[in-house]
């Protein structure tokens, strides 16, 4: 089975072949090593290594795993290749869409407040430009991150549906 394991900034490839009694083949970035692994507990695992022994408790059992090894912790993420895409496909959603954004007038509005203004940086989700339309106040809100490169409207300016409010680069 071949894996992506993340620790400590690092990325490390895992292949890991079928075990022969509790005798396991790893390798990891193209070199091999035969593992002997015993387990102790339901988190507490014996590793022989080229002659050198490893007590592994594993802290925190979900990935991203916190592990003790010679009483240092290590936060470790591992994943299949399928696991890893899927994981920056739903990062990259999360972080709204790149490129050129232009807030739009929802519907017939009148512009009650800017809350940025031109050169401002913006998040996904943050929070640009407030409007009224049939007596409701709607917050707009930026789809990803950038700077605000235009405002086309000013506050107390009557808007048609559809109208650019606020570009953002």
């Amino acid at each position: 089975m071949q894996y992506i394991a993340e620790s400590d900034g690092r990325e490390y490839r895992i292949e890991v072949a079928e075990p022969e009694g509790s005798i396991f083949r790893i390798s990891v970035d193209g070199v091999t090593w035969e593992v002997d692994c015993v387990r102790i507990s339901d988190r507490c695992y014996s590793l022989l290594v080229d002659g050198t022994s490893y007590e592994v408790d594993i802290i925190k059992g979900v990935s991203p795993y916190t592990v003790g090894v010679h009483g240092e912790l290590h936060d470790v993420e591992v994943l299949t290749e399928r696991e890893k895409r899927i994981k920056a496909i739903t990062r990259k959603a999360e972080e709204g869409p790149e490129g050129r954004q232009i807030i739009i007038a929802p519907m017939p509005s009148k512009v009650v407040r800017l809350l940025v203004g031109v050169g401002d940086q913006v998040g996904a989700g943050d929070s640009i430009i407030v409007v009224e339309a049939m007596k409701m106040e709607n917050e707009l809100r930026s789809a990803g991150p950038g700077t605000v490169q235009e405002i086309r409207v000013k506050e107390g300016e009557a808007v048609a549906g559809g109208h650019p409010l606020v570009v953002i680069e």
